[in-house]
């Protein structure tokens, strides 16, 4: 993944951002998948999905953090939702997510601060806004 943003608060927000959003997707991952175990039907789990994106879009309306976070939770509650059917365990898939998360946002952020540090980079005052 790579994050190219003007300046290093920014590329740590958006880690921190990815971050949240595995984690407010691996909610309704659980929410989706609880009555799977009571009632194993296929309609009951679209129909679900379908009110756990419906839910996050309205989040992504009138919620407190940027619209972004909520549209990755969803595809992060999908993907959790589609690997439940195959042989993943959720909760693992959830805890190897939100690891693999935080590892790569990151790593690939102070990868670029490291970088910028090394290079002296700097924004051109010519081209910087008031």
């Amino acid at each position: 993944m790579v994050l190219v943003f003007p300046t290093r608060k920014a590329v740590f927000s958006e880690a921190f951002q990815r971050m949240r959003a595995t984690l407010y997707g691996g909610a309704p991952a659980l929410g989706i998948l609880a009555p799977f175990v009571v009632s194993p039907h296929l309609p009951i789990i679209l129909g679900l999905t379908f009110l756990g994106g419906l839910w996050l879009a309205q989040k992504m309306l009138f919620g407190p953090q940027p619209s972004m976070v909520y549209q990755y939770a969803f595809s992060v509650a999908l993907a959790l939702v589609a690997g439940a059917f195959s042989t993943q365990d959720v909760a693992y898939a959830i805890f190897t997510r939100t690891v693999l998360t935080l590892a790569g946002a990151f790593t690939v952020a102070i990868a670029i601060a490291l970088l910028d540090a090394m290079t002296g980079w700097r924004i051109p005052k010519a081209s910087r806004r008031a």
